[in-house]
């Protein structure tokens, strides 16, 4: 009796054991963590790779989704890389540790969206999109939404607006 109760404990917490492994193992496929990965990719559309690891000050350069970085260190949230174009700080949530595949093709990476669904997310409206609304809605007027989409904020005039205007405490 002793020996099959044994039997059972071992065999519970080998149980438990592999779905404890099998969880970490698929909850970290997609996180970035810094003593796994010595390279990374951009998995966003556009980014800012910045001087200091912070959202708003200036940036070194802009990056595309699919660039590849070479990490130097990492500082709670963020990355110190090394990209073609200079050395910087992104945030984890803009890059993974695996090549990311670009295509033009909805749906080449598993998803069942539409094509539409796929540019629509991806930059907005492209030209054929944007055509064909306006001929389905020829009321709405695009020009607010093209003026939008060609704003642009300087980070270096964004810090110097938070500080001069004490925003944040004058923290930027």
């Amino acid at each position: 009796m002793k020996l099959n109760l044994n039997k059972r404990v071992v065999a519970a917490a080998s149980c438990v054991a592999m779905i404890a492994i099998a969880l970490l193992v698929v909850g970290r496929s997609n996180q970035v963590d810094a003593n796994d990965v010595r390279v990374v990719t951009v998995r966003v559309l556009r980014a800012k790779l910045m001087k200091k690891p912070r959202f708003i000050g200036s940036a070194v350069t802009n990056l595309s989704r699919g660039a590849r970085l070479k990490v130097i260190a990492t500082k709670g949230q963020w990355f110190q890389v090394e990209s073609k174009r200079g050395g910087g700080w992104i945030h984890k949530g803009q890059i993974v540790g695996k090549d990311v595949k670009l295509s033009s093709k909805p749906g080449s990476s598993g998803s069942n969206a539409s094509r539409e669904e796929v540019e629509l997310a991806g930059r907005g409206f492209t030209p054929e999109v944007e055509r064909e609304y306006k001929q389905r809605n020829p009321r709405l007027d695009f020009s607010h939404v093209d003026a939008i989409e060609n704003t642009s904020v300087d980070s270096a005039e964004l810090e110097s607006f938070i500080r001069d205007g004490e925003l944040a405490g004058g923290q930027s």
